[in-house]
């Protein structure tokens, strides 16, 4: 019983360490599961001593490092990792007797997590030394892995559905291909001319949805974020992307592959469309699709 206690308490930790946590929550639940081994594997002892640093470096892996008296509270921490698809070096020397008797009436932990719990408002991001910062995950996700919502351009809210009468700003026209739209038009054969190029917050997905100063990128932005990153297809967590790594600093993200994401730039050549760049296996490109096409979107903030 004492064992389910500390393997629930850690499963809570891990479920929780989303794009979305702070600094102060990750503490509070490793002070939680500590008080757990503690009594768990003794209850009525006072030597028992377990001291834990994790840091979480910039691809999101969880490095375990530091020492305890009991074995089996290490190999519950590794069998918990293992059971939720956790990639963590773990690093735990088991020490026969208490080395420091400060911390030999309570378990002790000591978090170190880094780099990617930098947040804004609540969502996490990695500074790549580019003109913007770029969230760590999707609008929507829980992880990096994640798709998280898809949105029809100009739209703030998810979409399942994108037939012609959910559009939002159109005008007139009875396909993809002759509607005209109210807002965002450029040219007068696209509805009411307004030479408005880029999405405006109350527009914005990730502005409505993140709040702070989160907003949609730039098609700008995006090439930035194509021009000066290496892109490196791989599988991680159970989910097929890229690891974007800055060339200027070595910092990276992660793009879950097989959905477009989304700019906050018109197509000023034809208003039906805006641009958007997508990441497949063998290539990365941006280019424009209809605006009632559904995609994700990845924040950034100055």
């Amino acid at each position: 019983m004492r064992k389910s206690i500390l393997l629930a308490a850690l499963f809570a930790f891990l479920a929780g360490a989303s794009c979305s946590n702070n600094y102060e929550k990750i503490i509070e639940k490793f002070n939680l599961i500590a008080n757990d081994v503690k009594k768990a594997y003794a209850p009525d002892s006072t030597d028992v001593t377990f001291n834990v640093n994790i840091e979480m470096n910039e691809d999101g892996k969880f490095e375990i490092n530091g020492y305890t008296t009991v074995p089996a509270a290490k190999d519950s921490m590794i069998l918990a990792l293992k059971a939720n698809n956790i990639d963590a070096d773990i690093d735990i020397e088991i020490i026969p007797d208490v080395v420091d008797p400060t911390q030999s009436h309570a378990a002790t932990v000591k978090p170190a997590v880094q780099a990617s719990l930098n947040s804004i408002n609540g969502h996490e991001y990695v500074d790549l030394g580019l003109s913007v910062k770029w969230a760590t995950c999707n609008v929507g996700a829980n992880s990096p892995g994640d798709d998280g919502s898809v949105f029809v351009w100009a739209e703030t809210s998810p979409k399942n559905d994108c037939s012609l009468n959910t559009w939002k700003y159109r005008e007139s026209g009875d396909s993809w291909n002759n509607v005209k739209f109210s807002k965002y038009v450029a040219s007068s054969e696209y509805g009411s001319v307004d030479n408005k190029t880029t999405l405006e917050l109350v527009d914005d997905a990730a502005r409505v949805n993140w709040g702070g100063s989160w907003r949609m990128p730039t098609i700008e932005e995006q090439k930035e974020l194509i021009n000066n990153c290496t892109w490196q297809w791989i599988h991680q967590n159970g989910d097929y992307g890229y690891k974007v790594t800055s060339k200027k600093n070595g910092k990276s993200i992660f793009l879950p592959a097989g959905m477009g994401y989304w700019s906050s730039s018109l197509d000023t050549r034809c208003s039906r469309w805006a641009y958007y760049f997508l990441p497949i296996s063998d290539i990365v490109e941006w280019s424009f699709d209809h605006r009632s096409a559904m995609h994700c979107v990845r924040a950034v903030s100055k």
